[in-house]
């Protein structure tokens, strides 16, 4: 069960960095420059993972337990506006049928979040780990446990394994968008295996020297072994099918949509662990620079939970569900 975690892991890196060829470095450089100073607007994000797992000499409870990771499917809808210090998140993950929705809100100093399946509404301005990263301003996207200089060096990273003819350069085309209609420029990345597996090495090494990432693992994941060693080794025994990479860039030089897909083989799984995997990323961005409006709801104390049930979150949730099912 520990290679699930490694797909995640895969969509931190893929999500972290996107490059183009040499004649059109300077356009996806400048686009990635300017859409990280991006000060007010909103973020639509989903990915889908899909396993194929090994099942042989599992029992049908063992079966069934696993095939809830089966498909794993997630959402983030972003409203934000750093200079105002306001941010609404919601946040939808799908796990074989099993749904959770949260949604975090900041304005100003002020930061709570709706409790998944209680309807009710946590304050955390009073939790010391959550106002450091609040008040980090280098690091806006805070619920993601990943430093800012983690995310440049990746960035440095995959442009660096790059060459020219990894990279096709689509025709200019048009995209829908809530926006309305709008002229992009394409760039398609096709990389070898080689390329995959010598980048994501590197990205690993990267990754486990971020003490924010550490701390994030060592609080929220049990493992017998280092996560950034099973990465490396699933890296290892793997083969990368197949890998794609569209960036459309607008007229204005943001980067406006992004899709990432990537198939994975691992050989000789063990009973239990993952076959084959699909994993799917899209970012969709629009009402850049726009004034927004953000829906802060009111607290009561009918409304809110004490912090203390902090606890009480997803993996528990999900955990007893997972446990309740497998008696059945």
């Amino acid at each position: 069960m520990k290679r699930l975690l490694v797909p995640f892991i895969l969509i931190i890196l893929l999500v972290s960095a996107f490059g183009c060829s040499e004649n059109t470095l300077k356009t996806y450089k400048d686009a990635v420059k300017k859409t990280d100073e991006i000060k007010r607007g909103k973020l639509y994000s989903e990915m889908k993972i899909t396993n194929d797992f090994n099942l042989e000499g599992l029992t049908p409870e063992q079966i069934k337990k696993i095939n809830y990771f089966k498909e794993i499917e997630g959402s983030t809808e972003m409203t934000f506006d750093w200079e105002k210090g306001k941010l609404i998140t919601r946040n939808y993950f799908n796990f074989g049928g099993m749904g959770f929705d949260s949604t975090f809100y900041k304005n100003g100093e002020e930061m709570f979040i709706k409790m998944p399946m209680m309807g009710k509404y946590l304050k955390i301005n009073d939790l010391k780990e959550v106002e450091n990263n609040a008040e980090n301003n280098t690091e806006k996207n805070s619920d993601v446990p990943l430093s800012e200089e983690s995310r440049q060096k990746i960035k440095k990273q995959w442009i660096k394994v790059l060459n020219e003819k990894d990279v096709l350069k689509g025709e200019d085309t048009v995209l829908s968008t809530p926006d309305g209609e709008v002229k992009v420029k394409h760039l398609t990345i096709k990389l070898n295996q080689n390329q995959i597996k010598n980048i994501l090495n590197k990205w690993i090494d990267i990754l486990s020297k971020d003490e924010k990432l550490k701390e994030f693992i060592d609080k929220n994941i049990e493992a017998e072994k280092d996560l950034f060693t099973i990465a490396k080794e699933s890296i290892e025994n793997s083969k990368i099918k197949e890998f794609t990479n569209n960036v459309y860039i607008d007229i204005d030089g943001y980067i406006i949509e992004e899709d990432v897909m990537i198939k994975i083989k691992f050989n000789n799984p063990k009973k239990g662990n993952v076959k084959e995997q699909e994993i799917d990323f899209q970012i969709r961005r629009w009402g850049i620079e726009k004034e927004q409006e953000f829906d802060f709801p009111k607290l009561t104390d009918e409304n809110t939970l004490e912090e203390e049930n902090i606890e009480q979150g997803v993996p528990f949730i999900f955990e007893d569900f997972i446990k309740k099912e497998g008696e059945k």
